[in-house]
């Protein structure tokens, strides 16, 4: 909080929009709503904001499901991300079990999009 680079958003809402030039890039849990209505719900919350995008710009990322998933509705890419945690008891006994791992999305201000870096919990967890 103490970071003068960056912002703590602390808002309980379900869904959160940052624009950064030409993006739009959108955040959720993702527990209340399927992956192909993230769009039209961007759209409609920021509009300002879809409307400025570049067709390679519009971005929206979920996690509830823990496992990956890339797609495109409407004119949105939506990405379905692993989780980092480890299976709980709850999800060890109920066979949910999912790769681990953190994606690091690359953006440019006006071109959008540009790559993706996978780092796995192995990779993460060895001793150099």
């Amino acid at each position: 909080r103490n970071e003068r680079r960056g912002k703590l958003d602390l808002s309980p809402a379900n869904h959160w929009f940052y624009g950064f030039g030409a993006n739009v890039i959108g955040a959720t849990h993702g527990h209340r709503c399927k992956t192909q209505k993230l769009p039209s719900i961007m759209a409609a919350s920021v509009p300002k904001l879809w409307g400025n995008a570049s067709d390679n710009g519009r971005a929206f990322y979920q996690g509830h499901l823990h496992h990956t998933k890339t797609e495109e509705h409407n004119g949105c890419v939506t990405h379905v991300m692993q989780t980092l945690a480890a299976p709980d008891a709850y999800a060890a006994g109920a066979g949910y079990i999912s790769g681990r791992s953190m994606a690091l999305d690359i953006y440019d201000r006006r071109d959008g999009f540009l790559t993706r870096h996978i780092c796995t919990s192995e990779r993460a967890g060895r001793k150099k």
